[in-house]
């Protein structure tokens, strides 16, 4: 946990095969918690914590290609960062970006059990598109998936609980615990 974010490039690891990554850039505070990328662009948000303060770094990765004797090769020369945001609500669990027809959206969840939206595309830092409250009782966040129609999200907790919210309205639809009551480490799309 050094609070760093590495960039490898898989093409490379095809024609070229290197053990290095082609970039290293620090974040601000604290250890890297979670990482997701920003679709459609060469962005890339990451989220660390140093206590009860979250830090949500939005960065660009700057990168050019160059025509070699054989082959195109692609030189990456640092970072700008394109959005920075600091929160008191408890560390990062779980980060996420999706794009829809209207939006733009980071969101992620804290170890109070708050799950927040960002949208990329408003101007004000300070204003998020929505937060949901999933509960003490349900257990600690551990993942959170969106649909690909952008329509419900599911959350799982440590405590073995589902949940599944309606993004339209912003309301829990039905929450219901793993048959053997095991905790959710990730939940992914099939």
């Amino acid at each position: 946990m050094d609070g760093t974010v590495k960039v490898w490039d898989c093409e490379r690891l095809y024609t070229i095969v290197t053990n290095r990554s082609r970039l290293t850039c620090k974040v601000r505070k604290g250890g890297i918690k979670a990482l997701t990328m920003i679709e459609n662009s060469h962005c890339v948000a990451s989220a660390s914590d140093s206590g009860t303060q979250c830090s949500i770094h939005i960065f660009n990765i700057q990168h050019h290609r160059e025509q070699t004797e054989n082959y195109n090769v692609t030189r990456y020369t640092g970072v700008d960062t394109v959005k920075y945001l600091d929160k008191e609500d408890g560390a990062v669990v779980d980060m996420m970006h999706y794009e829809s027809n209207k939006m733009s959206v980071v969101m992620y969840g804290t170890a109070s059990g708050n799950i927040h939206a960002w949208d990329l595309r408003m101007k004000s830092l300070k204003r998020e598109s929505f937060v949901l409250n999933n509960g003490a009782r349900a257990g600690l966040l551990t993942s959170m998936i969106v649909d690909p129609s952008r329509n419900w999200m599911m959350v799982g907790t440590d405590e073995g609980v589902y949940t599944i919210w309606d993004l339209r309205f912003h309301l829990p639809v039905r929450s219901f615990r793993h048959p053997n009551g095991h905790g959710i480490c990730k939940l992914l799309h099939y």
